[in-house]
């Protein structure tokens, strides 16, 4: 068996958590291309003879869940490995597999063969004063000191953040130690050899710039070879950017439609590397248009992967780029705005993720005068219709998200599934999307319409997704998403008051999702809806007054989400439904009398509050989960027989939701019933009774509270 260094199969095993995936392939790249200087290999190390490269490196590929025993073949890497490299960041800091690793190997080799790199966050948080969350050492290393120095005479943490070492120096660091020598000594061999390779080129350009004059009568008498050569250069780059077209588009495409998040991830890095070490405001509508396309699906492995925010900046850049293009060139505007359109749209994601939904309107508004020059020229190809309807839809998605305006909204959505409808005619795979306008008006009813209607839209929506998955069994998505609606299916069951239907719906989610998480363990995002079905559960068992099985479930699924956003970069809604769910479990508090834990999770969920950005409170999600909130703080400040400031509650939650209660979800009008109801205002509090019964909810609370208001205007 070949051993690299003194008997040791490995050079190093890296250990990461896997949100830092992008890292941890820099780092494996960056060792194994590294060509030691030619004067030290050879020589002796710590360990014995310096290698010419570093080329057995051992990267563990699958984060290890808590409760798992470690897998062996893992354990015998970090056994034939000569040194641990660890990671760090606030990610690999509460990651089970990381903190494992180190301290198995602790336990076969000892600390001083473990290096670290730090990439984000800072060692030491809480005992330098710091917000914890920010903590990059995982716990095995706590305490440790940044230059603390090992066998090697070679710091133990490389810190590659702009504000440490850098990228370089950090790589080189933690080379020096892998080798065994002394950091200066590797530094100084790579600067002589820098200087001998710029002597080179220098020499080169020299004996270049003697021979030009001599190559030029010779050139110009092959200048018909040389034309012949241009055109033959010219073929294989438009073969080559044939190839890259085919690969950004349907090559990417098919992979996310299976599932290969992981190739994905490869092959849109390679792309946008080539792109970016171009000048892009001299790049051609095609090459933005590409570029676009591998940003596009960028973005869809990072949303999944919870690292949002990694891409961000891309896109931004991405969607000004174009737009300066379109302005600046007066020919070939077709390309150009099909180009913008596409740019506009991934633009969109990535704002609509960070909650910049004033953004988002902005470019919906652009989208449509873009569609609308290009309909004018007769262009109705699918691909326009497609964008067109899904402009529509996100238009009316935005005014009931942002100002709860049902009837514009729902005209909006009729006419994105009315354009969805007929492209599915030809194309079946289009039904998904068909399921995904129903969808959209399904929660739009359920902001105003009979709950019946939304779940009979809802199960028509799933209909849809249903007969999409069953034509191309592959699609992962479209089977997922199919299972994310059953949960919005549970949550309308609930407000109708049919307790055993919910329940089967979330059974069915639950029973879908799992054999997809399980293939695809690095999908934060899918993991997410999976635990807010074990949130819905606890609601189902508050509701049925199971307030032990309630607590369990609310209390487990808020510790794993927080754990979950703690060590990503999660998009605003997930953060909502985590403070949710956190709400939810402080009225189970409330219920089984542990007022003084209700207290302390109430006053962590108004911290959280209070550092969202205004439009949190403009979008839906932020106003039923502060109606919620208030609800919860209600029940505390009453349990505790704080009447006055339960009723100030009560004042505050009539000024936020009585004035447009018509257009709110039946979740928020019950927290307004609730509060009209204990501050005495008997005629408004029926109003909004019957209007709610109307609407078909029937919770057993709201069901008892009605029968009383309903006795006391009889007598």
């Amino acid at each position: 068996m070949d051993r690299s260094l003194s008997g040791f199969e490995y050079n190093a095993f890296v250990s990461y958590s896997h949100a830092d995936d992008l890292w941890a392939r820099w780092i494996l790249r960056g060792l194994e291309s590294y060509r030691v200087p030619r004067h030290l290999v050879g020589t002796e190390g710590t360990h014995g003879p310096i290698p010419k490269r570093l080329n057995k490196i051992f990267r563990d590929r699958e984060e290890l869940a808590a409760g798992h025993c470690l897998d062996k073949k893992i354990e015998e890497a970090l056994r034939k490995s000569q040194v641990l490299l660890v990671v760090c960041s606030p990610n690999a800091a509460t990651s089970y597999g990381v903190a494992r690793e180190i301290e198995l190997f602790k336990e076969m080799r000892g600390e001083e063969h473990i290096f670290y790199i730090i990439i984000d966050g800072e060692p030491n948080a809480a005992a330098r004063g710091l917000d914890s969350r920010l903590e990059c050492f995982p716990t095995p290393l706590i305490g440790k000191q940044e230059q603390a120095t090992n066998p090697y005479q070679a710091p133990l943490a490389a810190d590659a953040r702009p504000s440490g070492d850098g990228k370089r120096q950090a790589l080189q660091k933690v080379i020096a130690g892998i080798l065994g020598i002394n950091l200066d000594t590797l530094v100084r061999r790579d600067l002589q050899r820098r200087q001998r390779r710029m002597a080179l080129i220098t020499g080169s350009a020299l004996l270049g710039m003697t021979l030009t004059s001599a190559l030029a009568f010779h050139a110009y008498r092959s200048s018909e070879q040389s034309l012949a050569a241009l055109a033959h250069a010219q073929r294989q780059q438009d073969e080559a950017e044939s190839l890259i077209r085919f690969i950004s588009g349907r090559i990417n495409h098919t992979l996310w439609r299976r599932g290969q998040d992981d190739l994905i991830r490869d092959i849109t890095d390679r792309l946008i590397q080539h792109y970016e070490g171009q000048n892009r405001p001299n790049m051609g509508p095609e090459e933005i248009s590409r570029y676009a396309a591998s940003l596009e699906f960028l973005a869809r492995t990072q949303m999944e992967n919870s690292q949002n925010h990694r891409v961000a900046e891309l896109i931004d850049g991405l969607v000004e780029t174009t737009r300066a293009q379109l302005s600046a060139s007066a020919e070939n505007k077709d390309n150009l705005y099909t180009t913008h359109i596409g740019a506009l749209g991934v633009g969109y994601l990535s704002n609509y993720l960070r909650g910049n939904f004033d953004v988002c309107q902005q470019m919906v508004d652009e989208r449509f005068d873009l569609l609308n020059a290009i309909l004018k020229t007769g262009n109705t190809e699918r691909h326009i219709k497609g964008w067109l309807s899904d402009t529509y839809m996100a238009r009316g998605h935005l005014k009931m998200l942002r100002e709860a305006l049902p009837g514009e909204a729902v005209t909006d959505i009729e006419h994105g599934i009315k354009i969805r409808r007929e492209i599915a005619e030809n194309n079946p795979l289009w039904l998904g999307s068909v399921g995904g306008g129903l969808r959209y008006l399904a929660n739009i009813y359920m902001e105003y319409a009979p709950i019946a209607h939304a779940i009979e839209k809802q199960q028509e929506a799933l209909a849809n997704y249903k007969t999409a998955a069953q034509s191309v069994p592959q699609d992962l998505p479209t089977k997922f998403l199919q299972h994310r609606f059953y949960l919005e299916l549970a949550d309308m069951k609930l407000q109708a008051g049919n307790a055993s239907g919910a329940l089967e719906a979330i059974d069915l989610a639950q029973s879908g999702m799992a054999p997809i998480i399980e293939a695809r363990p690095w999908d934060i995002r899918k993991k997410i809806h999976f635990l807010l079905g074990n949130a819905l559960r606890g609601q189902q068992s508050l509701l049925l007054e199971d307030t032990e099985i309630a607590y369990s479930y609310l209390h487990d699924t808020a510790t794993e989400l927080g754990s979950i956003l703690a060590s990503s970069d999660e998009s605003s809604d997930a953060f909502t439904w985590f403070l949710d769910v956190k709400a939810w479990e402080a009225k189970a508090l409330v219920q089984l009398g542990r007022h003084t834990e209700a207290s302390k999770l109430v006053n962590e969920i108004d911290i959280a509050l209070k550092s969202r950005p205004k439009t949190f409170f403009e979008s839906h999600f932020g106003r039923r989960m502060t109606a919620n909130f208030l609800d919860a703080s209600i029940e505390l400040q009453r349990a505790l027989g704080e009447q006055e400031a339960a009723s100030a509650l009560c004042l505050l939650t009539i000024e936020k939701f009585w004035k447009n209660q018509e257009n709110y979800h039946p979740a928020i009008r019950a927290t307004l019933l609730k509060a009209l109801d204990i501050l005495g205002k008997r005629e408004e509090a029926k109003l909004v009774s019957n209007s709610l019964y109307g609407l078909g909810y029937r919770s057993r609370e709201f069901l008892a509270l009605k029968d009383r208001l309903d006795s006391s205007s009889g007598e």
